[in-house]
């Protein structure tokens, strides 16, 4: 029913009801109530009154549930006017974290407490090569090796009591290729957690470029302190050296002396038999030729010393070069005496360019001691060719039947101002320059140089050169 149909009803009633309602006020004549007899009964305009009554209270519900239900709409549309706003506003944060999520280079990661992927950013999927419907169907278990697994538990664990937990570890590659990250862990509800995991392989590398520099140094300073002490030895060595060498060239210049001086006075008494002279005057020879070959062994060594030695390189024949040797040592009675002297070359000749003389003087340096050690058995002169580090070498070398040499003693072969006795059995000061001189001779040349020996037995002294 309408509001003004309700207004009608209550104005009729009212124009039928007060009139005689008045009357029964002001006359009371008008009696309330009617005995027929049998019945008793109000007047008509009793129910008129409690009709309007009705309407009256009637109307006052109606204004009442009217104010209340216009209540309700303007809080309706208050309230969806602030759900407006909470839409608006959460939209906006999610249009953030999805921005946040596609442009920053850390992989994140959304994950229940069981290890089930429900969210992952593009940088993650990049990082571990799977799409994000793969990464869905797996645990991140399976992305950590097993090794790491109690530690993926413990991050888990406590990320769930709500702390922060910060770990480095390694995730697979879909190809199996392993990652270094670092995982930090919060958890968002009580069964779901984030993790943004961190690429640290370039941290890793830079770890390790400071622990190589660290090492680096180490050794730098390891190697400047050997090399203080080395170069500390070596002057003490050079110091000892050098009265050595003042020492051993007074004795052995004075010998082949006394040679020349004592038999040119025997030379020059009246009586001396024409036998004897040639005697003397043999003697006399090998005495200068020893003094003379002394001399060049001291002006090689000063020119190595101050790597002032220079090299005639030239062509030439190998084939001749050692014939020249040979023919030389067995013209000399006293060189091969009982000892056969022997030459081991191949048929065709070789072509080298090197320094002829200087390599000539290697070979007589070792024919020499060769001849001065060995008594009995032979000496054999001769080269091959032999291959090292895809480079053709030219292996010369000398071997006897003699003395040989001593594992104790073989370290000191080549060293400057040392030789052996008789017996090769021990060093005696001397010159002994003519092994250390080989030795610089043939690195000059740049080759190696050995000898390969056995006490009792004989020695090989060998030398390479490279074939050019």
């Amino acid at each position: 029913m309408k509001l003004h149909s309700i207004f009608l009803l209550i104005f009729v009633s009212l124009v039928q009801t007060v009139p005689v309602f008045a009357q029964y006020i002001y006359t009371k004549s008008t009696p309330l109530l009617v005995n027929t007899g049998d019945t008793v009964f109000f007047k008509p305009f009793i129910f008129y009154i409690l009709f309007s009554i009705g309407i009256i209270i009637l109307l006052l519900k109606y204004l009442k549930v009217k104010k209340i239900n216009n209540d309700l709409q303007n809080s309706i549309k208050l309230n969806d006017e602030e759900v407006d706003t909470i839409r608006t506003n959460l939209q906006q944060k999610i249009k953030f974290i999805d921005t946040i999520l596609k442009i920053t280079e850390d992989g994140i990661a959304v994950f229940d407490q069981a290890g089930n992927f429900s969210q992952i950013n593009s940088a993650l999927l990049k990082k571990i090569g799977y799409s994000l419907e793969e990464v869905k169907l797996i645990y991140i278990k399976t992305l950590v090796p097993q090794e790491y697994h109690d530690d993926l538990n413990d991050i888990i664990e406590g990320a769930s009591k709500g702390e922060i937990v910060t770990k480095e570890l390694e995730i697979k590659h879909k190809n199996e290729m392993l990652i270094d990250i670092r995982m930090t862990t919060a958890n968002i509800t009580n069964e779901i957690f984030i993790a943004v995991i961190t690429d640290i392989f370039e941290k890793k590398m830079a770890e390790y470029e400071e622990r190589r520099y660290y090492e680096k140094m180490q050794k730098l300073v390891k190697e400047r302190t050997e090399n203080y002490k080395k170069a500390k030895e070596d002057a003490e060595n050079s110091n000892q050296l050098k009265t050595a060498f003042l020492a051993n060239m007074s004795h052995e210049i004075r010998t082949p002396l006394n040679y020349i001086l004592g038999f040119a006075q025997l030379l020059n008494e009246e009586d001396v038999e024409k036998e004897q002279i040639k005697i003397y005057t043999d003697l006399i020879q090998k005495g200068g030729q020893s003094l003379l070959h002394l001399v060049n062994d001291i002006i090689d060594l000063s020119k190595i010393e101050a790597n002032q030695l220079i090299l005639n390189e030239e062509d030439f024949f190998v084939n001749e070069m050692m014939n020249d040797i040979y023919n030389i040592y067995i013209s000399d009675k006293d060189k091969t005496g009982a000892v056969e002297f022997k030459i081991n070359i191949p048929k065709q000749n070789v072509g080298l360019y090197s320094d002829k003389n200087r390599i000539k003087q290697v070979l007589n340096n070792f024919l020499s001691n060769a001849n001065k050690f060995t008594k009995e058995g032979y000496i054999e002169l001769g080269y091959k060719h032999i291959m090292e580090e895809r480079q053709v070498f030219l292996k010369f070398y000398v071997k006897d039947t003699g003395v040989g040499i001593s594992k104790e003693n073989l370290p000191r072969v080549f060293l400057r101002f040392t030789k052996f006795d008789k017996n090769n059995t021990r060093f005696i000061n001397g010159a002994g320059l003519g092994l250390a001189i080989s030795k610089r001779i043939v690195e000059l040349l740049g080759g190696d140089i050995g000898v390969n020996t056995k006490l009792g037995e004989g020695s090989t002294f060998w030398f390479t050169i490279p074939l050019k």
